[in-house]
């Protein structure tokens, strides 16, 4: 069987070299810019040359994220910074923007192209479609079963599965909570996470729900896998990766130890449960109930339960526990409504302690370990050996006529270094094995271990220290760049710049119209709008009983196993020409059997990836809603952007009911969560039972329409009623924004941009 990859996060220089004296064999990393973790400390470009050459050393492999989309005035930096990635020789670029899929594609021959999950491929025939445009890897949604994972190896294309570490609540790439509430796009490496905040429920009789054991309702726990990653392995899964490029340094460590003594069975010495976890769960690869998924209690590190408070009295605590406490020590109480915690001031006898905290302790809480100094101790002293784990054979021969000659042998890579001037004859300090041994050995500063050791002598010779010292160190450069040079990149000088020609194909002056109901559908006035797009998959063919002229959009995540379903209501509307898909693998499937446009959820921002999809035939293409007013009008093509309507935030396999056992005839169409500034955001039943999170205030573009220039408009309907759809058709029909209260509407990005 092939050997599994280990795949480590690395936020920096530190934890670079800690995942690699864990045991990684790769690292994903981000450069300054165009990274999804914007406030790791990631790596200049002096840096990465250093990553690049090291890892290789190694025989390990380096990764860049390029993951989050690009605008158009960004796009020829992007364009010469990945060329600069190839001809440092990095392994391959993990992509969101599907611009640059066909730009690597046609530029770099070595250069692998990793679809990132942020590109929210969660099915067979979406990385059907990219394995077929050039991409090597696909990086699944962490949403994806043990099942369906196995489809996607079967169609040849090599698979990455997130296997430890921090769940998104989301779908990755489908967020835009944090980009609407506080302007930082996690398409742009700038996630707040609002998810991991407080949240109260209400219902649709706006009722208070109560959720006894927590109120951070959309914070899951953490990804833990390690006692299944044998049955990734079985089933043909290329890499296994960790989560955590924001952790520290004994995470990455602990985290690829962990794993690789897994993997290779040997015995696990260095945990991570107690340097950072939110309890944890198998995820949903191996389908985690909804239930078991959440931590409403605490956002913050569990570390490890210990035991028990047995007594606390002006900060002396007793513990009933069989765990040693050191002095510095963390331990935290989660309680139903808020955490506390203390720090090991002084051990006053076994099993009891001073504790500096302005805490009270009660008697049979549960007490965690969330900092652990022995553990910390032992791991530093890991990190601060050099790792040398790399076989080498070294030759030595010299005689009494001048030449010298030491060969290097490591992993079939053969170099020698030949002197005829360093060895002179001699009656009184004679030369020795020892002594070549003692200075040749010298590799403790190097990749190197010394594994076979020849030394021939001939004759009475003498060889200054100085000189052996050169030797090895000339041989080590050598060996060194020969190694390297298996994993050179072909060198790129000129780049071809695919072209982007289009043309503007604006149908007419009239606004489109998306809905979401019946009631919706009925109170549209047809001849005051060009197109009416109907976005609810359980009534779809009732809405086209009543106009066969409706645009069906398809949901925002169809797994395999849903594709059919989806086909066979589409196939029941007799006459139907052209639909609205919203993931790459709706695309692959259906542009054979209709005519498709696509939506916002391909997160369009630049000219190359208009191209993309036009290259893909898709007739009309909906701009991403992250977009200023400059960025939409430098753009242009068979474009369309949404100017009014609830902006969906967040679309999750998690249902909020579901999860609180009161899934009995959906009731998300009319709940709401309320944050902790009383702003409440609308829920809506997805296809397949998944939760979508809206915008609390609508989206109104109006008095801005007329600077947007060649663009079809959309006007989106979600929890709108009957009458307020008529309105708003109406005021942006006649152009009237005084009909609208500003203060119940927000203009989204499109004056400020995301950061």
């Amino acid at each position: 069987m092939k050997k599994i990859e280990l795949l480590s996060p690395a936020g920096d220089m530190e934890k670079f070299y800690a995942a690699l004296k864990g045991g990684a064999d790769a690292f994903y990393l981000s450069g300054k810019d165009f990274g999804a973790r914007k406030f790791a400390g990631n790596f200049s470009n002096d840096e990465l040359i250093d990553v690049v050459e090291k890892s290789h050393l190694y025989d390990k492999k380096v990764y860049v994220t390029v993951n989050t989309i690009v605008f158009n005035d960004e796009i020829n930096e992007v364009f010469e910074y990945i060329k600069y990635l190839n001809n440092i020789n990095v392994d391959g670029v993990i992509v969101q923007d599907l611009g640059l899929i066909e730009f690597c594609k046609v530029n770099f021959k070595d250069l692998e192209i990793h679809a990132s999950t942020q590109m929210s491929i969660h099915s067979s025939f979406g990385s059907k479609l990219v394995k077929e445009l050039g991409v090597k890897r696909v990086v699944l949604a962490r949403e994806n079963t043990l099942e369906e994972i196995k489809n996607v190896v079967d169609e040849g294309i090599d698979v990455e599965v997130f296997v430890h570490g921090a769940h998104c609540i989301s779908y990755s790439g489908q967020c835009l909570m944090s980009s609407l509430i506080g302007g930082r796009s996690g398409n742009r490496g700038a996630c707040a996470q609002p998810c991991r905040q407080k949240y109260e429920l209400y219902n649709n009789n706006h009722e208070l729900v109560n959720i006894n054991v927590g109120e951070y309702l959309l914070s899951p726990k953490d990804m833990k896998t390690l006692d299944d990653i044998h049955k990734l392995s079985e089933i043909g899964v290329e890499s296994l990766k960790i989560e955590g490029r924001m952790k520290n340094k004994y995470y990455a460590f602990a985290t690829a130890h962990e794993y690789h003594n897994s993997l290779m069975n040997e015995p696990i010495k260095f945990s991570s449960e107690s340097i950072f976890n939110r309890e944890y769960t198998k995820g949903r690869i191996f389908k985690t109930a909804d239930s078991e998924f959440m931590n409403y209690n605490s956002p913050e590190n569990h570390g490890i339960a210990i035991g028990t408070v047995d007594e606390f009295m002006n900060n002396f605590l007793t513990v009933n526990t069989e765990k040693a406490l050191g002095v510095g020590d963390e331990i935290k109480i989660f309680r139903s409504d808020k955490s506390i915690g203390g720090r090991i001031e002084k051990i006053i006898s076994k099993n009891k302690y001073k504790v500096t905290t302005k805490s009270i302790f009660k008697k049979g809480e549960i007490l965690h370990l969330t900092y652990d100094t022995k553990l910390i101790k032992e791991i530093d002293e890991e990190l601060n050996k050099n790792l040398q784990s790399i076989p080498l054979n070294i030759s030595f021969y010299s005689n009494e006529d001048g030449l010298t000659k030491m060969e290097l042998m490591s992993k079939g890579q053969k170099i020698s270094v030949v002197k005829e001037d360093i060895s002179q004859i001699s009656n009184n300090i004679i030369l020795t094995k020892d002594d070549v041994f003692k200075q040749l050995s010298k590799l403790g500063d190097t990749v190197y271990y010394l594994n076979n050791f020849e030394c021939y002598i001939e004759g009475n010779i003498f060889i200054r220290k100085s000189d052996l010292n050169k030797l090895r160190r000339e041989g080590i450069e050598k060996i060194d760049e020969i190694r390297n040079s298996r994993f050179e990149n072909t060198q790129v000088d000129d780049l071809v710049i695919p072209s982007v020609d289009t043309e503007n194909k604006t149908e007419n002056k009239l606004f489109s119209v998306e809905v979401n109901s019946i009631n919706q559908l009925l109170a549209i006035d047809v001849s005051k709008v060009s197109s009416i797009y109907y976005g609810d998959c359980y009534s779809v063919l009732e809405a086209y009983k009543l106009n066969d002229n409706i645009i069906p959009i398809l949901p925002e995540i169809s797994k395999d196993n849903e594709f059919v379903l989806l086909h066979n209501t589409l196939k029941q509307m007799t006459g139907l020409k052209r639909i609205m898909v919203r993931t790459l693998g709706q695309l692959n499937y259906f542009k054979e059997f209709y005519e498709v446009e696509t939506d916002f959820t391909f997160n369009i921002t630049n000219q190359h990836s208009i191209k993309f999809l036009e290259n893909q035939g898709v007739e009309k293409i909906t701009l991403s809603e992250e977009l200023s007013e400059k960025q939409i009008n430098d753009l242009k093509g068979p474009l369309e952007l949404v100017v009014y309507g609830h902006q969906r935030m967040m679309i999750t396999e998690y249902c909020i009911y579901r999860a609180n056992n009161s899934c009995n005839e959906c009731s998300l169409d009319g709940s709401c969560l309320n944050d902790r500034f009383n702003n409440r955001y609308p829920l809506m039943r997805g296809f397949g039972c998944r939760m979508k999170i809206m915008n609390n205030r609508p989206l109104n573009l109006l008095k801005f329409i007329g600077e947007i220039s060649n663009l079809n408009m959309r006007l989106r309907f979600t929890n709108e009623n009957e009458q307020t759809v008529k309105d708003v058709i109406q005021s942006f029909t006649k152009g009237t924004y005084r009909d609208f209260d500003k203060q119940a509407y927000t203009i989204g990005h499109f004056v400020n941009g995301v950061i």
